[in-house]
């Protein structure tokens, strides 16, 4: 029950601790218990996630139980959105709000595939730097990210960003499918993250109609 009322947001699983527990005499057991909470603020990348039936387990079969909220902006403001004024504010804070003051041990992040290269206005390298300091919080509070294309184009045969099929505001936005550059995307940011295990990829919102 110790364990189970502190703000520790990773994984768990019971049999682990049922075994554990019953290892050592009660006095040692809360002895113990306090020892890890003095050095709760670091936690480990988050363990790699596979599926097994109905449930997501770690490789060493604990069920992972993922409990999160979606941190929007990043699809339509290649600058995010958060405090202190909304549009072109800390997406970042959001995403540390959510988790250390929620526990949530999960984010869903919605992408624009335009921005992720430059394209339509944005800056590159600040629109990615966005995303790898989320990612790279997650990762060291033992948190999950969801990668998610939100935003795509209309285009049907993939080309290299920015060029034609790229970065038109009239088109470049919710669609009820990922176009073809989706798979540029999908190739550009599967290289950045593949290793990652604190990364889920999502390969697109919501197809619809």
């Amino acid at each position: 029950s110790s364990l189970s009322s502190q703000s520790i947001r990773g994984l768990f699983c019971d049999y682990f601790f049922n075994r554990f527990k019953n290892r050592f005499p009660q006095k040692l057991h809360l002895f113990f218990v306090p020892l890890i909470l003095l050095v709760s603020p670091a936690f480990p990348a988050p363990p790699t996630l596979q599926v097994s039936g109905n449930k997501l387990q770690t490789g060493s079969g604990c069920v992972a139980l993922l409990k999160g909220v979606n941190v929007d902006g990043l699809e339509f403001s290649s600058t995010g959105e958060g405090p202190p004024s909304g549009n072109g504010g800390n997406t970042l804070t959001v995403a540390q709000t959510a988790v250390a003051t929620w526990k949530c041990n999960i984010i869903r992040l919605p992408l624009n595939q335009d921005y992720w290269f430059g394209c339509g206005g944005a800056n590159q390298a600040n629109y990615q730097g966005y995303i790898s300091s989320i990612v790279n919080y997650c990762s060291g509070q033992n948190a999950y990210v969801i990668l998610d294309l939100h935003w795509s184009g209309t285009s049907s045969t993939a080309s290299a960003p920015c060029g034609s099929g790229w970065g038109n505001a009239a088109s470049t936005k919710q669609q009820p499918m990922a176009d073809a550059n989706a798979v540029t995307f999908w190739r550009s940011v599967g290289a950045a993250y593949a290793n990652n295990p604190a990364v889920i990829f999502d390969l697109y919102n919501e197809p619809y109609d």
